[in-house]
């Protein structure tokens, strides 16, 4: 047989099933379904690069401070998604910065600030004054008990707390 008799033969076979037929013979993608309420979990499940469980104490108090080498400008935390209650203005100062990371995709935020100003703080006898804090944060805890404590009212523990007042 001559190799353009060949390629022709072998065209029309190819060409003989319809399209859903070669579909349906086509070896199937495993589909994965995420179990409800907790994709979280199923990422670190089906990828392996999710931490689980809680953070470890090193990645919730280290690094225990933001030098003063840390620009307000370099600050990334997000007061939209985790405010912080009413009384407290992040950026009063110069000074003041607060920084954000994510414990991968569980959904678990540290913010850590610098020179944050509360209108009122009951360490002060209800005066003015500013605070380092280290805080976690996640969706759902809002009033929750939670490893480090019960959550406030916007999904966040206070994990270290210090005042300085009149500030």
């Amino acid at each position: 047989m001559s190799h353009l008799k060949f390629v022709a033969l072998a065209a029309a076979l190819c060409c003989a099933c319809t399209s859903s037929e070669r579909r349906s013979a086509a070896p199937s993608e495993p589909t994965l379904a995420a179990p409800s309420g907790d994709f979280a979990s199923f990422a670190a499940a089906v990828n392996g690069t999710e931490p689980s469980g809680d953070p470890p104490p090193a990645w919730i108090n280290n690094p225990a401070e933001l030098g003063p080498e840390f620009p307000q400008s370099a600050s990334n935390c997000d007061f939209v998604e985790f405010p912080f209650p009413a009384g407290v203005q992040p950026y009063l100062h110069p000074y003041a910065a607060c920084r954000e990371r994510a414990w991968g995709g569980s959904g678990i935020h540290r913010q850590q600030g610098r020179g944050l100003h509360v209108s009122s703080l009951p360490k002060c006898n209800g005066g003015p004054g500013d605070i380092e804090e280290i805080r976690l944060c996640k969706h759902g805890w809002a009033g929750q008990q939670t490893t480090w404590g019960k959550a406030g009212p916007l999904g966040c523990v206070a994990i270290q707390v210090t005042p300085t007042c009149g500030a």
